[in-house]
């Protein structure tokens, strides 16, 4: 399920230019103030072993904007995406907006659209568009991390461990069958590096091949590709 955000900025609304932390707050503090079963997202969420899953991503920040050093201006009207595989989320988040407004740092606005949508994946062989970086790492012998590219056997692979990890962490059991991602217009341009909580995350967007049973891949469009979903990675929009 998936929720669109919009609202009209009369001046100019000014985030840091890595402000995917500030619309994870926001999401967080909707479900956090609504009668989702648990907060179980705000305690250790969906766990398979030592890993935590969380079941939402969301997009950037769409609209007119301006970028001004380490800020970003937006103006006119602006919108963002979340999505969800539980229903429960996606109306947590819009009742408490509808409710309360939203609030960026210090601005507030109280005159915000919400849109839900039910779209799901029909097919099981979909050429995809990143919306937001695919985020895919894993450790070297050092313990260091390391971000797989495009290029990479690894990248492909991870993306799909990850996807059998989070599937049963959040629907609780294996999937039964395997998903296959394939690059079909990436470039260095795609490349995409950002700033979370003072980390540095290195993701990519681009054009790509998802092929799996309709099911995973539904599921994957509701909570995204790749890891870091709930920090802002991995949505992608069917072409």
């Amino acid at each position: 399920m998936q929720l669109i955000v919009s609202l009209y900025i009369d001046e100019q609304l000014v985030l840091p230019i890595n402000y995917q932390y500030i619309l994870q707050s926001i999401i967080y503090k909707a479900i956090s103030s609504g009668r989702y079963e648990n907060n179980i997202l705000h305690d250790n969420g969906y766990l398979y072993g030592k890993r935590q899953y969380k079941d939402f991503t969301f997009s950037c920040i769409n609209g007119k904007y301006r970028v001004l050093g380490k800020t970003i201006a937006f103006s006119g009207m602006i919108s963002f995406e979340v999505r969800s595989n539980n229903p429960q989320i996606i109306h947590a988040v819009a009742e408490n907006i509808k409710k309360s407004g939203i609030t960026f740092i210090k601005a507030h606005f109280e005159d915000v659209i919400l849109d839900i949508k039910d779209k799901s994946v029909e097919n099981e062989n979909i050429t995809i568009e990143m919306m937001t970086p695919i985020c895919v790492y894993g450790t070297d012998e050092r313990k260091h991390t390391v971000y797989y590219t495009p290029n990479e056997y690894e990248f492909y692979n991870s993306v799909k461990s990850n996807f059998i990890r989070k599937y049963n962490a959040i629907i609780g059991v294996d999937p039964e069958y395997d998903i296959y991602l394939s690059p079909k217009i990436v470039t260095s341009q795609d490349c995409v590096v950002t700033k979370y909580k003072g980390f540095y995350v290195k993701g990519y967007k681009g054009v790509y091949e998802l092929k799996g049973n309709r099911k995973y891949l539904d599921f994957l469009y509701q909570t995204g590709l790749g890891a870091k979903n709930s920090q802002g990675f991995g949505m992608f929009k069917i072409l």
